[in-house]
């Protein structure tokens, strides 16, 4: 009779774990894992791990759920990564990503569609349906802007999909807050002088005040960022 007993002890433990219980909420994390330094050195899988593991520690912020996350890679190409997307569904209840502000009015639809939550720190336009209401990357870089009274920005991106929506996408937010954003500028890399090129563009505008690169950090190993170190 002490198997029995021991199955009872069995299903007594499994009604009061609460993590056997819990329900799992599946994150999708949406990035160009392989496309740039700054993402492919950012280790973005230990990160997440990190995350979660504090995430279930904290019974106040879990909430009685299970978090798992499974990381999705975006296409360098913005046209691929266009096409790749709508093969994300059911990899996730809510998805971080994209980073790549071309793909954000395609994200939005396909999570409305799935009936999903969205969360990307790309997509700046706060008039997105479904995205939450944090504050956006834009409105802090007005509020310093706006401190030292730098009123006059340019910007300059490296020729790839990501940096060039990136600062289109950085413009328009900064332009809609009021603030004039003159010249954006590709930088070029295939020709000698890209980078004098680009100066020579911003120094032909009427005082601007900063330059905002849209490109990977020297830090990371961007390339393009050290070859136009003298911007700054």
């Amino acid at each position: 009779m002490q198997l029995p007993k021991r199955l009872l002890g069995v299903f007594l433990w499994l009604l009061y774990n609460k993590d056997v219980w819990a329900a799992t909420f599946k994150l999708a994390l949406i990035g160009p894992w392989s496309c740039d330094p700054m993402f492919s050195r950012a280790m973005p899988m230990v990160a997440a791990n990190l995350a979660l593991s504090r995430l279930r520690s904290d019974t106040g912020m879990s909430r009685g759920y299970w978090y798992d996350v499974k990381l999705l890679d975006e296409d360098c190409s913005a046209s691929k990564a266009l096409t790749k997307l709508g093969n994300f569904e059911g990899y996730g209840h809510t998805y971080i990503g994209p980073f790549s502000p071309a793909l954000c009015h395609a994200a939005s639809l396909l999570a409305q569609h799935w009936d999903a939550g969205l969360a990307s720190p790309g997509c700046l336009n706060a008039d997105w349906p479904n995205l939450p209401p944090i504050t956006p990357p834009s409105r802090v870089l007005f509020t310093v802007l706006r401190f030292f009274r730098w009123a006059h920005v340019a910007i300059i991106s490296a020729p790839t999909d990501l940096w060039e929506s990136t600062g289109q996408e950085v413009a328009s937010a900064l332009r809609a807050l009021g603030l004039l954003i003159h010249p954006v500028v590709t930088m070029e890399t295939k020709k000698n002088g890209g980078a004098l090129e680009a100066l020579r563009v911003v120094r032909n505008a009427d005082k601007v005040k900063v330059v905002i690169m849209c490109m990977s950090s020297v830090l990371l190993g961007g390339s393009i960022r050290k070859s136009s170190y003298w911007l700054l």
